[in-house]
């Protein structure tokens, strides 16, 4: 079930020079992935014209902002086998196996970390910004294996996502290479995202 939501933001003075899907992802709490579907579906609108996002908005301009909704929480999925590594009131630290997805990209869609976490947490459902995530504070790629943070309240799903955005959570990564390796190196080479 989906229904289609309008959202009409006014550009006040002390937003005016900033990025158009900045203004609106901040106004409306969206992701950088659900604001670049939705400039891609031509669902910003700027004075009634569909947006890009790189455009620079002005005071009193009027932004309509077409948003699908939908049932949106992760579907519990007991068939799932979670290793739990660490378990508290508030957090929950999980062994995620490489193959398998974070979260859920669609609604409805299973075999995820997030569904397994509702099935045997229904707490976590609540806990994070997008129903979607399950509770999970981040998420580790597909391919990628390693323990994921989840939190079982909002409170905690905050606290953990600003230790993140404050860059204070040390991450490292392990990697299986082939091949000779020098005993010391750098590997300096940009990460992306993949041009599916």
């Amino acid at each position: 079930m989906s229904t289609a939501t309008t959202h009409t933001l006014t550009v006040a003075a002390d937003k005016a020079g900033q990025r158009v899907d900045l203004f609106v992802g901040e106004a409306l709490g969206l992701s950088r992935a659900r604001m670049k579907r939705l400039f891609d579906e031509g669902q910003v609108r700027v004075n009634g014209r569909p947006a890009k996002k790189g455009l620079m908005v002005a005071e009193g301009q009027q932004i309509a902002v077409t948003v699908e909704e939908t049932t949106r929480e992760a579907v519990p999925d007991a068939d799932f086998p979670l290793v739990i590594l660490h378990e508290d009131a508030s957090l929950l630290f999980v062994d995620k196996p490489a193959g398998r997805p974070s979260h859920p990209l669609q609604p409805g869609e299973t075999g995820t970390v997030a569904n397994a976490l509702v099935a045997r947490y229904p707490e976590c459902a609540q806990a994070s910004q997008d129903p979607r995530e399950g509770g999970l504070c981040h998420r580790l790629d597909v391919e990628t294996s390693g323990v994921l943070a989840a939190a079982r309240t909002r409170e905690a799903w905050s606290a953990v996502r600003e230790a993140f955005s404050g860059r204070a959570v040390d991450k490292r990564y392990i990697a299986l290479v082939t091949g000779p390796l020098a005993d010391e190196g750098e590997v300096d080479v940009p990460l992306r995202h993949h041009p599916r």
